[in-house]
């Protein structure tokens, strides 16, 4: 063991002295053997050990990465199945790259990045758990419509590309994997939840599915134009015009190409104003009057009322009820809850521009 060590250390002392005496033009191919080289050690040398160790101290290179996957090292487990380290490292690189890339959000500290990653990865492990009790599957053809439905919100896949790229540091097809497999999966298995007979007993809530089309005021000076606008649409539709076409046509948000189709909510979801006149409507109803709240002015027809189970509260049992295990020394979100204040046992970990490094600041990226 401390033979394989020494030869990693040998292997970082060689790349050092080799980028003092390079040429800039030589440096990325050096550094890119470099990196090749270490790997070899990593994998070939008793290497397990090795990239264990370095998994604890929160490595972020992409050697220690990619060999981590390999020997398939967990970050954390929830009953009995694994959160890998390499996915817990790209997912804090993706959200970081995010975070840097987006106006729309405030800054995010270390330690939420952390939490976010380690939090999304195990929900979406519990809800894979839940869909295989369930019997569901998301097929090809499900992921097939859904990436048409992106590609089709820009000019061409191209753009669509790009604009992933930019955002999350993947390529589309990666992104499709990571992100919007999970979320097909949570919505079937919210359907399938409701359907289920063997999940009985829990307390119900009203739901409503409604659709809408959306005419946004962006002038003020403008608002009695819009209205009227909005009112227009709602005596064509009494007239017996198709709602999706003149969703289609009218709208203005990202519902106008699925027929203002919102999909199924509870209350508490939608702006109050928008939420009082939807549940207070019956299936197959048009508002006759525009709707308006701060996002414009609204035509919403309601399509369907249930009374549904509550999915969140029975997904938020599961979890509590579950055997979650933090494997590497970052803090643990769903224990700081359960636990006094000052006994969290496991170290935070804090993410900088250059890393992950303990709590004492020492850097752990190799």
């Amino acid at each position: 063991m401390e033979d394989q060590q020494k030869m990693v250390e040998h292997v970082e002392e060689e790349k050092k002295e080799d980028e003092k005496k390079s040429a800039p033009a030589q440096k990325n191919v050096l550094a890119l053997l470099a990196s090749l080289v270490g790997l070899a050690v990593l994998v070939l040398g008793g290497g397990y050990f090795i990239v264990d160790g370095q998994v604890q101290r929160l490595s972020e290179n992409g050697a220690v990465r990619t060999a981590s996957r390999l020997y398939q090292l967990p970050a954390a487990e929830i009953n009995g199945s694994a959160i890998l380290y390499a996915d817990y490292i790209d997912d804090v690189i993706t959200l970081r790259t995010f975070f840097a890339n987006s106006q729309d959000f405030g800054a995010v500290n270390d330690g939420q990045l952390s939490d976010m990653t380690i939090s999304r990865l195990l929900a979406a492990e519990l809800v894979k758990q839940v869909a295989k009790e369930l019997d569901v599957t998301v097929t090809p053809e499900d992921i097939q419509a859904r990436r048409d439905e992106i590609i089709a919100t820009f000019d061409n896949e191209e753009a669509a590309e790009t604009e992933v790229q930019n955002m999350y540091g993947w390529n589309l097809d990666t992104y499709i994997q990571k992100v919007v497999v999970p979320i097909i999966r949570e919505e079937k298995v919210q359907e399938a939840f409701q359907a289920a007979a063997s999940i009985s007993g829990l307390e119900t809530f009203e739901e409503v599915r409604a659709s809408h089309i959306l005419f946004p005021v962006e002038d003020e000076t403008e608002d009695g134009i819009v209205r009227q606008q909005a009112q227009e649409v709602i005596d064509r539709l009494n007239n017996g015009e198709d709602f999706a076409a003149l969703a289609a046509e009218f709208g203005s948000d990202a519902t106008k190409d699925k027929g203002g189709d919102l999909g199924w909510f509870g209350r508490g979801v939608m702006v109050p104003v928008f939420e009082e006149t939807a549940f207070g409507m019956e299936p197959g109803e048009i508002s006759q009057e525009p709707v308006k709240s701060e996002f414009g002015y609204h035509i919403i027809r309601l399509d369907e009322k249930r009374d549904s189970k509550d999915f969140l509260g029975y997904m938020d049992d599961r979890f509590r009820n579950s055997e979650v295990k933090i494997l590497i020394p970052i803090n643990n979100p769903f224990a700081q809850a359960a636990q006094p204040e000052g006994q969290n046992e496991l170290t935070p970990a804090v993410i900088g521009e250059d890393g992950i490094s303990g709590t004492d600041g020492v850097n752990v990226l190799e």
